[in-house]
């Protein structure tokens, strides 16, 4: 009779929960936010090429924050270094070597 195969689940491999992914988008967007806050008063306060500098980032930083806030969180690798899609292939037949 042959025994059927249970797939086994590492909780190292499992995603990030819905939940924790929203709130660590939101905590990397109000950093940016709060970057560009800066960024604002110290155009205000530079002179020269700094000032422009501070200026071209705070007009710029709102598009790659909300680039990144978007981008959901990538699956952590599993146990040993291997993401989980690499399971270990585990022969269920007789060895062809050895024919046992």
């Amino acid at each position: 009779m042959a025994r059927a195969r249970t797939e086994v689940h590492e909780i190292t491999s499992a995603s990030e929960s819905t939940d924790a992914d929203l709130q660590r988008r939101k905590i990397k967007y109000m950093l940016s936010m709060a970057v560009r806050i800066v960024l604002f008063p110290a155009a205000l306060v530079l002179h020269g090429p700094p000032r422009w500098v501070a200026l071209a980032v705070a007009v710029v930083i709102p598009a790659i924050a909300v680039v990144f806030a978007n981008t959901k969180g990538e699956r952590r690798k599993g146990a040993g270094g291997r993401s989980p899609d690499q399971s270990a292939v585990v022969p269920l037949g007789p060895s062809p070597r050895t024919g046992h």
